[in-house]
């Protein structure tokens, strides 16, 4: 078999698409015949970080559903922490099952397999052996054929690979050609020093477009400084890569382009996670408003896609960071020289290296699946550190964070704990607070403490209601308690005076459908100035009745309101502006928020007053 066509630009390669290389045809083609050969059903390709070995398995991809050559095709990535099951939810949902309404288990997935007639499976970026009985794979299946991606041989060996493929790097007529088809006016020898690598093609050639003679000559320089003396020295391509960092302008967008790294590797990265993480750190010039900042990381965000930096996301909302170049990122930013010495570490790697935390301005600590993290009983000395993020950790000691007391930006995910430990007291510099799946959490009162506190969100707990001592965080600008039904089961109460007390808050969301809401609550949500941003579902008619002549203090530009009786009822919206009405009549405050509605519901009983039927008749002419 012999492919003649082009290979399209896939994602990774996107910008400067893939022609007809000569080592990528090569390799394409020894993986269509080996696909044709009924004796073999595993198929390794493996090749240096950024190669290309993933837009080449997406390429075999395409080629054989155009072909026909299979009844199903499923493609997952594995990384470096082998997690089992998400491997297994990514498979299920390329297979059409619904995550949501079952669990995934390996029989499960086993049987879908087995019914599926003839399916390729291509498991990508491999860094280790995975038992593929634990995932649900079929082994020495005829119909059932094997593409696995990785930088090692080894690994390809240990997963018993019956035709290993190397993807080399490009020719020097090759690269120029690739660096050409992204640069207005190339340098052969800036091309020539990337040695053939077609990741370090595209973002150093992207970076140089519209750039001086000057720029020209300097990343000449800084290429030329770092020349290799082996291909595959993982440190000198690093290097290699940085040249397109340093080529980004303002500390802005290199701070965004860090942090990015902080994410666990091939997650998708939420631009509104980015967003509080950058308030916390206060890395963005001159922004007066949440709204401010949205739009500026939004705006940073842009940039580092156009300079091949990051890759589109499952929408306009997540970005991907291709893996090499987050390990360059990584690299960078555990650079003293830059200033910003970061650390994203996984299992319980850290604590080896303690010494290296006491300059530590970002900690990322990651838990790997089935390894959850055991903290040192001392507290760590990180009186440097800014930003930490901790997943997967079996208990917080009480003293954990007694040394860190410049820290920013805490964001906790699934630790097992009934309490926030004491220590968080010393935190008095904390500005953003995520907790997210501590589902044990029951106590959150010692953040009354945290007077500069200004972002707060709180989801999946245990919790209750919010502590009277919230109450006290005056400076709060973003209040988000989206307390999951399915974990709590229960009602969530917040008590008197805590939102009356919040005069700088500017977004308050909670679309629990289960919180029992009292005429004070919403009496002040509407006193509040500031607020601009509102997500509440209010179901009891009598207390918002009780509301019906107050009006809004605030002007609210964003809101997603929900007036019913009806808690099993949940609106689903891309939309910024909607308001629900069902089994209610109009109070004041609702009547001014119709002009600025985007969606308006109405079902059921709503009374044909006349003053109601004029102020919709008003509303649809604004609509239309």
């Amino acid at each position: 078999m012999f492919l003649t066509a082009p290979i399209p630009g896939i994602e990774e390669l996107a910008a400067a698409g893939i022609r007809s290389f000569e080592s990528t045809l090569l390799a394409a083609n020894e993986i269509m015949d080996a696909l044709g050969d009924p004796g073999i059903h595993m198929i390794g390709i493996h090749g240096m970080g950024g190669v290309g070995k993933t837009t080449l398995a997406k390429y075999v991809m395409i080629q054989v559903k155009e072909k026909s050559m299979f009844d199903e095709v499923v493609m997952v990535t594995v990384s470096q922490n082998q997690s089992v099951v998400r491997i297994q939810e990514e498979m299920a949902e390329s297979l059409g099952i619904d995550t949501k309404q079952e669990s995934i288990t390996a029989t499960k997935l086993y049987g879908r397999i087995k019914s599926a007639g003839k399916i390729l499976i291509i498991l990508d970026d491999m860094w280790g052996r995975l038992e593929l009985s634990e995932v649900g794979i079929p082994e020495d299946d005829e119909r059932c054929k094997i593409i696995l991606t990785s930088r090692s041989l080894e690994v390809c060996n240990s997963m018993k690979s019956q035709k290993n493929v190397l993807l080399g790097v490009l020719s020097p007529e090759d690269s120029w050609k690739l660096f050409e088809e992204n640069t207005q006016s190339i340098a052969r020898d800036v091309a020539s020093e990337c040695r053939g690598l077609p990741l370090a093609i595209v973002t150093i050639g992207r970076a140089l477009i519209r750039k001086g003679k000057t720029d020209w000559e300097a990343a000449l320089d800084q290429l030329r400084a770092n020349v290799p003396e082996n291909i595959h020295d993982l440190e000198r391509m690093l290097k290699r890569l940085k040249v397109s960092y340093d080529l980004l302008e303002g500390e802005e967008t290199k701070s965004c382009f860090l942090f990015c790294s902080m994410f666990g590797e091939d997650v998708e990265i939420d631009v509104e996670l980015l967003t509080m993480y950058a308030m916390g750190e206060k890395f963005l010039k001159r922004v007066n408003s949440l709204q401010e900042a949205r739009k500026r990381v939004k705006f940073l965000v842009n940039k580092l896609k156009a300079s091949c930096l990051l890759l589109e996301g499952r929408s306009e909302n997540y970005v991907k960071m291709h893996d090499v170049i987050r390990d360059m990122a990584i690299y960078i930013a555990s650079d003293k020289k830059e200033g910003c010495l970061s650390k994203v570490c996984s299992g319980n790697q850290c604590w080896n290296e303690a010494d290296d935390l006491k300059e530590c301005r970002r900690l990322s600590i990651l838990g790997e699946y089935n390894n959850t993290i055991i903290l040192p009983e001392e507290p760590p000395e990180c009186s440097q550190i800014h930003t930490l993020v901790l997943e997967e950790i079996k208990n917080i000691p009480d003293n954990f964070f007694e040394k860190m007391t410049s820290l920013r930006v805490l964001h906790l995910i699934n630790i097992r704990m009934s309490r926030l430990p004491a220590s968080m007291s010393h935190l008095k510099d904390l500005r953003t607070l995520l907790i997210d799946d501590c589902r044990d959490l029951n106590d959150i009162s010692i953040l009354g403490d945290q007077i500069n506190l200004e972002v707060f969100r709180l989801g999946d707990t245990a919790l209750e209601e919010l502590p009277e001592s919230i109450g006290k965080l005056i400076n709060l600008r973003y209040l988000a308690p989206l307390f999951n039904y399915l974990v709590t089961n229960k009602q969530i109460r917040i008590p008197p005076n805590v939102m009356s007390n919040m005069s700088q808050l500017e977004e308050f969301h909670m679309d629990s459908r289960v919180t029992p809401w009292e005429s004070y609550i919403l009496e002040e949500i509407l006193a509040l100035t500031k607020l601009v941003a509102l997500t509440i579902h209010l179901g009891d008619i009598e207390y918002v009745k009780a509301t019906r002549h107050m009006e809004f203090k605030g002007n609210l530009e964003r809101f997603s309101i929900h007036i019913s009786q009806n808690p099993s009822w949940y609106l689903k919206s891309s939309r910024l502006k909607n308001l629900d009405l069902r089994g209610s009549h109009l109070p004041r405050w609702v009547i001014m928020l119709l002009g600025k509605t985007d969606a308006l519901i109405l079902k059921d009983s709503i009374s044909p007053h006349l003053d109601v039927w004029v102020v919709i008749s008003n509303v649809w002419s604004i609509l239309n």
